[in-house]
């Protein structure tokens, strides 16, 4: 067997392989995705609705986000996709 031979077929695998990683990864972050889409959704059907009790409310949940900086980490690297359950190759 060749050389060339060889580093044709280790370069095939490892190609497959990042195929499949990036497949996993892709999988995961359409549900991370889905999660943050859904709650950014909801905040802005509820402040849109004018001064009804889910407006208001929506209002001071985001007013506490604001106010607080580990609450303001947590969205970001929610929506960053750092946290959460990370798939093996990203831990």
């Amino acid at each position: 067997m060749s050389f060339a031979l060889i580093l044709l077929i280790v370069a095939a695998f490892y190609a497959f392989a990042s195929i499949r990683v990036l497949r996993q990864y892709e999988r995961w972050r359409k549900s991370e995705v889905a999660f943050m889409s859904t709650a950014i959704n909801a905040f802005d059907r509820f402040l849109a609705h004018g001064s009804g009790p889910l407006s208001r409310l929506a209002q001071r949940g985001l007013g506490w986000v604001n106010r607080s900086p580990e609450m303001k980490r947590l969205f970001v690297s929610r929506a960053l996709g750092v946290a959460g359950e990370l798939p093996r190759a990203a831990r």
